[in-house]
Formats: C-alpha cells, sequence, structure tokens
C-alpha cells in the first residue's frame, strides 16, 4: 500500500557544523539541526546503471573469456550462459568503486574483459587462479584453472545508479528493522533509546518544525523523533545523524571515514551523486508514499563522502511517521 503525505521536505538532526555540501542544507548556530528542502523541478532525473563486479567475478569472467578465446574447455553450462550475460555489463566506469587495494588486478581484468577475443592478452598472474599449458589442434595454449579445481561461485554485481539529483524513486533493501546506528533504529521510541544511550546531553524542541531532538555530542550523534506538535504527541525516531567526528557505524560496518568500496560492498543497491570532490550516496527502502507529487521509498540512508571517504550519515524516515 502506498502512502500519502500533504509536503516534500525532510527536517533531519545534524551537529553543528556538519553540512551537507552542495544539497540545500543550512545550519543555524542557535540550532544545530540540517534541513534538506526538497522542491519539485521542472526537469526530468537522468540516472544511468554500473554493475560493479567483485574481483572474483571479473577473474571468473576473463579466465572463461579467456578459454573461449583459444579453444575447447570445459566450462560448466551454466558459467558460460553468466559470462553471455554479465561480459558487455563489465567497463572501467566500475573502476572508481572498488577497493584501491584491488585497483591495479581489477583494471587490468577490466581492460581485457573489454577487449575483442583477438586483442586479449594473457595476463601473468590472476588471484585464485592457476595458468597452464594446453594442447589443441592449432598449437599450444595457455589457460586459466581453478587453484581449488572447483568453479567459483557467481556474487551478482552491485548497482550503482549514477543521477543528476537525489530524488530518483527507486526501490531499495532498507528497512526499518534491517538497519541500525550504534544499537538505535528508526521507530524506537524515547524510552528505547534511553536503555541504548542514556539521557541525552541535550534535547531540542522542533525551532519550527515538528521534530524534537536529542543531542549526544561525545557521540557526534543527534536523534530526531516524529511529532505532532505536543510533546504528549511524540512517537518513534524518525531520523538519525553521525557528524564528521563520531565513532559510531551502521550495523553494516560503515562508519565516518570508511570508503566507497565499502559502502557499495555492503548495500548493493545504491544511487550516486557526485560534486565535485565530494558525492552523495543514497539507499533507499522498500515501502512507498507519495509526498506531495514526489513518489519515494523509506526509510532512506544518505552517505556523504569527500574524496571517496564517508564523511555524513544520515538515516530517515524521510518524513513518513515511523511504523
Amino acid at each position: 500500500m502506498i502512502r500519502r503525505y500533504g509536503h516534500w521536505g525532510l527536517v533531519a538532526p545534524w551537529i553543528a557544523g556538519a553540512l551537507l555540501t552542495g544539497c540545500g542544507a543550512s545550519a543555524s548556530a542557535q540550532a544545530p539541526m540540517m534541513t534538506i528542502q526538497h522542491h519539485v523541478r521542472q526537469q526530468v532525473a537522468r540516472s544511468y546503471p554500473i554493475e560493479v563486479f567483485t574481483q572474483g567475478d571479473l577473474s571468473l569472467l576473463y579466465a572463461v573469456r579467456q578459454y573461449q578465446a583459444v579453444g575447447p574447455v570445459s566450462v560448466p553450462h551454466s558459467i558460460k550462459v553468466l559470462v553471455s550475460r554479465w561480459v558487455p555489463w563489465v567497463s572501467s566506469k566500475m573502476l572508481p568503486f572498488v577497493p584501491n587495494t584491488q585497483l591495479a588486478v581489477d583494471s587490468a581484468l577490466v581492460q581485457q574483459i573489454d577487449a575483442r577475443p583477438s586483442d586479449q592478452q594473457v595476463l601473468s598472474s590472476l588471484p585464485g587462479w592457476t595458468l597452464e599449458q594446453r594442447d589443441i589442434p592449432s598449437g599450444n595454449s595457455t589457460y586459466w584453472v581453478p587453484k581449488t579445481g572447483i568453479w567459483p561461485k557467481w556474487q551478482m554485481p552491485a548497482a550503482v545508479v549514477m543521477v543528476t539529483r537525489g530524488d530518483v524513486a527507486l526501490r531499495g533493501p532498507l528497512t526499518e528493522s534491517n538497519v541500525s546506528v550504534d544499537g538505535v533504529k528508526l521507530g524506537m521510541s524515547r524510552g528505547e533509546v534511553t536503555k541504548v544511550l542514556g539521557k541525552p546531553a541535550r534535547v531540542l524542541p522542533g525551532h519550527g518544525t515538528p521534530f524534537p531532538t536529542w543531542i549526544y555530542p561525545s557521540r557526534g550523534l543527534s536523534i530526531s523523533f516524529y511529532s505532532t506538535g505536543s510533546p504528549a504527541k511524540i512517537s518513534g525516531v524518525t531520523a538519525i545523524g553521525l557528524s564528521p567526528k563520531s565513532p559510531l557505524k551502521l550495523n553494516s560496518g560503515v562508519r565516518i571515514g570508511s570508503p566507497l568500496s565499502q559502502v557499495v560492498a555492503a548495500y548493493q543497491q545504491l544511487q550516486y551523486l557526485p560534486f565535485g570532490s565530494s558525492a552523495n550516496v543514497f539507499i533507499q527502502g522498500q515501502q512507498e508514499a507519495f509526498l506531495g507529487a514526489h513518489l519515494i521509498h523509506f526509510p532512506s540512508l544518505q552517505i556523504v563522502l569527500n574524496h571517496g571517504v564517508v564523511t555524513n550519515i544520515l538515516l530517515s524516515t524521510l518524513e513518513v511517521p515511523p511504523s
């Protein structure tokens, strides 16, 4: 069922000075909060997908392509089908999203997989594989065989969608129960949060919004609760924010200082919005709602990166009342 709500605006907690560069964020010295206004825009959002393969899958694709290039080799039919399907999706566009420690090997693999069979080269090394010789009718040939003797299992590549703005309505993997920050989940009551974190150092009223906020400066953490305007009608957690110096982490292991490759590996389905040396990553939820004219998927996890490293994290229900 799709929920409908009358306006489009997210008021999310943040420690003072933790701004979301390039996304319409503003901060006040009196109110350490971040306000993001999403306006209805006339232009159509543009996006294109990038498949990010693990090094293991790149190695498999490359090895099978080498087999197919040099002659008949006993490759399981299911793997041949996978290779035929996924080779066209291999692209150097995936390289910014892989770990630096794997970049050299991945770059070589992408280059050779993307080449025509007649232009492919035999790499001098391939992690997890052994280079052997085989006699075929046309002469000697080199090929790769798994060191274990067992063909590796295929792992679906991560789906990174490059977007021109951050409100593209794409369903993601999140639910209110499968994502948390230091044990705190969306929808938790004030009593439940207190049991996990203790009492906050500061409690802020809505400052013109319906979202009272708890501040934990030593943790670089702020938590907003959903309210209809009366303190007696405050319900569950609607937003959780981590500032640049926070030591806390998401239950996926992603934290301030994590590289982009860890975010990709943890969530598999994400939207990527670059701006200069920074970027926003959006991981969206499985539930749908209309906020004004916009279809959204919630909950939403917004991660800010600078030079490929996480600097801010915001988990929210996008103004939808927490369940």
